[in-house]
């Protein structure tokens, strides 16, 4: 995701970290909602897991109000950036993270 997305001409400060669970903790991320991957935005918006970037896009383009960011909970299977070149990702849903906590669904592969 991190090659298409700069493709896009979207800009990255990657920090490499020992563990994530302080990156997590920090943006209370709980164990069931968590994934490999955390982004967080200038604008305070956290992106986790495997998000197909079309999803990154719409949300940025037009954020929901209260939306703290978007989460793929894991690592589905057949995620963007877990499927083979040419396989469509499928069988995961991306889920709309309120500011409050609540989780609701963004789009479903």
């Amino acid at each position: 995701m991190h090659d298409q997305a700069e493709a896009l001409g979207w800009e990255f400060l990657v920090q490499l970290q020992d563990s994530m669970q302080p990156v997590k903790e920090q943006y209370n991320l709980s164990m069931e909602l968590a994934s490999c991957h955390t982004v967080v935005t200038e604008q305070g918006y956290v992106f986790e897991g495997h998000i197909p970037l079309a999803d990154i896009e719409s949300f940025l383009a037009a954020p929901p109000p209260k939306a703290k960011g978007l989460l793929v909970p894991g690592m589905p299977a057949l995620s963007p950036g877990m499927v083979p070149e040419g396989v469509a990702p499928k069988g995961f849903d991306v889920l709309l993270w309120h500011k409050d906590g609540e989780l609701s669904l963004f789009s479903s592969y």
